[in-house]
């Protein structure tokens, strides 16, 4: 059923995920644990007509066009940096797809509720997603998986099951216990805590501009008020103001994963400044462009004896907060009212009898258009009182 869970966890029904996801939900058959069809699974059927789903699982993911479903628009953020990757065309490289069905599966597995006995697939009682595709399948990975976890139990594990036909062994375990988040995602930066369970559990990577998933940063955000009105209290990522992102770095979780966090665990006052200091002096002198940029930032505000986990506290602050996209002025404007005596050509010798002050706020689309103009994305007139 829908319906909120715990801390802002949304349970949608099955088909809220077909149509957001292109995921089909189909339940185990048969007893043999170390077969597939034994475990509830998601099949990635992809964009569907309003009287299907199809139970055939794809061997692609779709060009990013039609129904914009979560897969295809990660699988893009994903791959737009990747030479040769052709965005018109269905991506058929099993790597591709296998790396962005399991970040997604991962990602699942951290947002849901490991406690709400609901979610369970109800013949096994695990709580790990899987994802089947054309020619394989992904696992997501849940702290429970781990055998050396408090109330570990095999049964409910598909990590100790099932064969995969395609190398004819089990899908294998990272080699430590993966850094993992519990709860729905906060920011967009949180993305960096998906992990690619295909292939070594290699977390998404936002702590340099070399990263080909710094795309993701740009393609996705949050916010969970459905209204049409400007967001408040966005920045612009190259300002000149260093305690503005001081600002917005300062408390920043370090590490999103330790609670509650401990004293050294969030960006302090000093760290917030010097990072913000840096971070100013670099967009003097290459000005950010999207959001993806953030990765560029993180490199050069962080402090290199810092965790992964720690960087990344600066793009999960800057990148759901930052914007590069408008210009955001503002007008100083001083009316006054009063009067010159009869014939007086004078102006200095105006009488002023009222005053008001009026700042005036204007967002400007960075983008030109073709006759060369801008656009006005938004205004606001403000009465000062002093």
């Amino acid at each position: 059923g829908a319906g909120w869970r715990g801390r802002g966890r949304y349970r949608g029904s099955a088909r809220d995920i077909l149509d957001m996801f292109g995921l089909a939900w189909v339940n185990g058959t048969g007893t043999d644990k170390s077969q597939l069809t034994y475990w509830g699974r998601w099949q990635y059927v992809g964009e569907q007509q309003p009287n299907e789903p199809n139970n055939q699982p794809l061997a692609y993911i779709a060009p990013l066009r039609g129904r914009l479903e979560f897969i295809k628009i990660l699988n893009y953020a994903l791959n737009v940096a990747n030479p040769g990757w052709d965005p018109l065309s269905n991506d058929t490289d099993s790597n591709r797809v296998a790396r962005t069905l399991s970040i997604v599966a991962s990602l699942i597995d951290q947002y849901d509720d490991s406690g709400d006995t609901y979610e369970r697939d109800a013949t096994t009682g695990s709580h790990t997603t899987i994802i089947e595709y054309g020619g394989g399948f992904v696992l997501g990975w849940e702290n429970e998986n781990n055998a050396s976890s408090p109330g570990y139990d095999v049964n409910k594990d598909p990590y100790a099951w099932i064969i995969d036909p395609n190398t004819g062994s089990k899908k294998p375990r990272p080699a430590t216990a993966p850094i993992v988040i519990n709860h729905p995602l906060s920011n967009i930066g949180e993305f960096g805590y998906g992990l690619d369970t295909a292939n070594g559990f290699q977390p998404l990577s936002f702590v340099t501009e070399t990263s080909n998933d710094k795309a993701v940063l740009d393609f996705f955000t949050y916010n969970p008020i459905l209204h049409t009105y400007p967001r408040a209290g966005i920045l612009n990522l190259n300002t000149r103001s260093v305690p503005v992102i001081a600002a917005a770095l300062k408390a920043a979780l370090k590490n999103d994963t330790i609670v509650p966090p401990s004293s050294s665990g969030a960006i302090s006052a000093s760290e917030a400044t010097t990072a913000a200091q840096r971070i100013v002096d670099e967009t003097k002198l290459r000005p950010v462009l999207h959001r993806g940029d953030v990765a560029r930032l993180v490199r050069v505000g962080a402090n290199i004896a810092w965790t992964k986990e720690q960087k990344e506290a600066i793009a999960r602050a800057l990148a759901e907060m930052g914007q590069a996209r408008t210009w955001n002025l503002m007008i100083d404007v001083i009316a006054q009212t009063g009067k010159c005596a009869p014939g007086e050509t004078d102006l200095s010798r105006f009488i002023v009898e009222g005053e008001k002050r009026y700042w005036l706020h204007i967002a400007l689309a960075r983008d030109l258009n073709t006759d060369r103009t801008v656009d006005v994305l938004g205004s606001q007139l403000e009465e000062v009182s002093e």
